[in-house]
């Protein structure tokens, strides 16, 4: 699509008048979403888009909420994850392969000789095994702490990968991984504080439920098999947007300045110490949604599981220790598990499982990012929608 003239003759209406203008650029038609019609920044253009890319796009079906099917959707997402696979591998290789690599050696090096024992009766575990120095131990934690921020890092600069192309201004891996660098803050924090509300979540469920269990023990299983999962769920689909809010609000290529519901609604220079909550935006802007996001929830869950299912396959490959294992469960006995049973034989078949275990994570988080970035885009436009 080529940008019009300025000579362009325009109407009077508007796609947003939320806080400011969203930059020149092309948008869904007002009078027909079936097309695309140029904004010149202050008013609707005359020409239309004859992008039959889109156009076949727009036409799907929509939810009653205004939203693009869930299988379109979906489709997208890993169709520009797929598209953008040479780009998006680099940052793999260099945000999680290495953090992934070495996390997993120092679970191997901890877990390799540890063995539980589980009293059946009484509910007791003892271990042996396990180091008693307090460095390979502060080791693995360290690890796993970096391999979690490499994840956030990844998810940050797969958005800024994804935006630009979607923008048609594409950009090398390198520049979102500086980009990512840079929103690395911001999107941890977010991802962070998701994980303590949920956490929190927990708690409050778990003290209802001991204020249940005073009452009768029946009405408590029935509480907690139908109320925590519920709850969980339904918090983590509201809060499913803070990692992509808390992304695009520190984009210094997008600049986007955001309403309260997470809304773009100016692309520009944000005004100056303007910041978006992301944990309120993003339950602001799903308000409606539960549906859409419930579907979009499992579809996500399926895919992956499929990657999941196929990063586990490869590292099986290399099989695990073949040495003396777990004897067999006696009743009225201890329970015994020796870790070494589900460890590979040495430290280098570790390794390489580790390897295809980080492709997979890897895989996965693109996925998560650029998904998460169509669904934030897709509300955004039908809050437009909503307000023109």
């Amino acid at each position: 699509m080529t940008e019009p003239t300025e000579s362009q003759d325009a109407t009077d209406e508007k796609p947003a008048p939320l806080g400011g203008l969203p930059k020149a650029g092309w948008y869904a038609d007002p009078a027909d979403e079936s097309r695309q019609r140029w904004w010149d920044g202050q008013q609707w253009g005359t020409q239309l888009s004859t992008d039959d890319a889109y156009s076949s796009t727009r036409r799907v079906a929509r939810s009653t909420t205004g939203l693009r099917r869930a299988g379109d959707w979906l489709r997208e997402a890993i169709a520009q994850s797929l598209g953008r696979f040479g780009h998006f591998l680099p940052l793999i290789l260099l945000l999680v392969l290495p953090t992934a690599l070495l996390s997993s050696v120092a679970a191997w090096w901890v877990f390799r000789e540890a063995i539980f024992i589980v009293d059946v009766d009484s509910g007791v575990v003892e271990s042996t095994g396990l180091p008693s120095s307090p460095a390979p131990w502060v080791a693995f934690v360290a690890l796993q702490i970096v391999a979690l921020f490499g994840s956030y890092w990844l998810f940050g600069s797969a958005t800024h990968q994804s935006e630009a192309a979607l923008d048609d201004e594409p950009v090398s891996w390198s520049e979102s991984a500086r980009a990512g660098l840079r929103m690395l803050p911001r999107v941890a924090l977010a991802f962070l504080s998701r994980l303590l509300v949920l956490a929190l979540a927990c708690v409050l469920v778990g003290l209802l439920t001991f204020a249940l269990s005073l009452i009768g023990p029946a009405l408590v299983v029935g509480f907690v098999a139908l109320a925590l999962p519920a709850v969980l769920i339904g918090l983590w689909l509201r809060l499913s947007l803070v990692g992509t809010i808390a992304a695009r609000s520190a984009n210094s290529s997008v600049a986007a300045t955001m309403d309260e519901a997470g809304v773009v609604v100016e692309s520009g220079t944000p005004a100056r110490g303007q910041r978006t909550n992301p944990l309120a935006a993003s339950w602001r802007m799903t308000s409606g949604f539960s549906l859409d996001l419930f579907v979009r929830f499992l579809l996500i869950l399926f895919v992956y599981v499929g990657i999941w299912i196929v990063a586990s396959t490869l590292s099986s490959l290399f099989g695990v220790s073949t040495e003396a294992g777990t004897p067999p469960y006696v009743p009225g006995e201890p329970l015994e598990f020796k870790v070494s049973d589900v460890l590979p034989a040495n430290i280098a078949l570790q390794a390489i499982g580790a390897l295809f275990g980080g492709l997979g994570s890897g895989a996965r988080q693109i996925v998560l990012a650029v998904a998460s970035l169509g669904l934030h885009r897709d509300i955004s436009d039908v809050r437009l929608r909503d307000h023109r």
